[in-house]
Parts: structure tokens; sequence; C-alpha cells
């Protein structure tokens, strides 16, 4: 499987583990990959610190995406909630936190 089409494939593969979830809390979640170092990073920004059972849907979402890419592919999962958003290169879900 080419860069090109694992790239193709990350939006859409967290978006679907996404489906479905309690998103109460997460303000963003994004995804990119190193392909040199065959790892796909999954990032969850909260609103609050993570409690462990977000943690717990979170890293369930993590290992839908990875299951869908080919070994030897590698899953790191990061949690934040830090008040300014820093996104991965594909953002698949972004809460409006306009009021």
């Amino acid at each position: 499987m080419s860069n090109i089409n694992i790239n193709e494939q990350l939006l859409p593969s967290l978006q679907r583990a996404l489906q479905g979830c309690n998103l109460s809390g997460l303000r963003q979640a994004s995804i990119e990959a190193d392909f040199d170092g065959k790892l796909i990073q999954v990032r969850f920004e909260c609103e609050s610190a993570c409690d462990e059972q977000q943690m717990g849907l979170f890293s369930v979402v993590a290992s839908e995406v990875v299951a869908d890419f080919p070994a030897p592919w590698n899953l790191e999962e990061e949690y934040s909630s830090a008040s300014r958003l820093s996104p991965l290169k594909f953002v698949a879900y972004r809460r409006n936190d306009q009021r």
C-alpha cells in the first residue's frame, strides 16, 4: 500500500471509528502517519483532562483505525487538554466551540 493510499484512508478511517461514540468532552480528533517509522498517530484533545473511561473509549477508536492498515503499522495515541488546539495533519472531528 503506497503512502498516497495511506494518507487517503487515514481521515475516513478515524471518522468511521468515531461514529456512534460518546464524544462529550472531546474538542478535536486528528491523525497523521509517519511513513518512515510505520507509525499512525492519533491525537484526542479534550476540554479537560481525560478520565479513564474516555481514554478507554478513545483507545478503542485508535485501535480500530490501526486495524484498517496492514502490518507492520504501529499506533501512538496522544491525549491533551491544552487550551489551544494543536491538530495533526488530518482533522476528523472538531467541536464548534463558538458560543
